[in-house]
């Protein structure tokens, strides 16, 4: 099982440090949306410029971006 990190980005870059283990990149994708949302939650009550979930494989790569806001929708997949 590849692991997976979650960074929360906005021009500035929240690390993801451990990361989760998923069964593929699709896998990967699906926990991403769950955590947009759970950050868009947090954002509906703090405010604050736009954020979206960068997720990079254990080789730094991005493979798929999703947008917070309150129904999460992937921005762009590599």
């Amino acid at each position: 099982m590849p692991q997976f990190f979650f960074e929360i980005t906005n021009g500035i870059t929240l690390e993801d440090p451990t990361g989760l283990w998923c069964d593929d990149e699709a896998d990967a994708k699906v926990k991403g949306i769950i955590i947009a949302k759970r950050v868009a939650k947090v954002e509906a009550e703090i405010g604050g410029p736009p954020r979206h979930i960068s997720v990079r494989d254990d080789h730094g790569r991005e493979v798929h971006s999703i947008v917070v806001r309150e129904r999460p929708q992937p921005l762009k997949s590599r």
